[in-house]
């Protein structure tokens, strides 16, 4: 939890994130822009603190694109498992 209070800190999450992100056309390329970094992010950290780090950043985001977040939040946590169980991967 240290490495991500950290990083919401100074703002690197949004720093690197948003610029991957962009501007979707809809929900379904806005779910492939953010599913694919956080499984990433996922493989190397904790599951919960990459949840934690990225709620305040996707709701940011998905305001400012006009989305529902509602639409991405489960998709957000279920990257986040799959990013995790890579990593157990022989």
């Amino acid at each position: 939890f240290v490495v991500a209070r950290a990083l919401e800190e100074t703002r690197a999450v949004e720093k690197i994130l948003l610029p991957l992100l962009g501007k979707p056309a809809g929900h379904v390329s806005a779910l492939l822009r953010l599913c694919f970094p956080v499984a990433v992010f996922s493989a190397f950290l904790n599951n919960t603190p990459i949840v934690a780090m990225l709620l305040p950043v996707s709701e940011g985001w998905a305001a400012g694109c006009n989305l529902s977040i509602k639409v991405l939040l489960i998709p957000l946590s279920f990257a986040s498992m799959l990013g995790g169980e890579s990593s157990h991967l022989p």
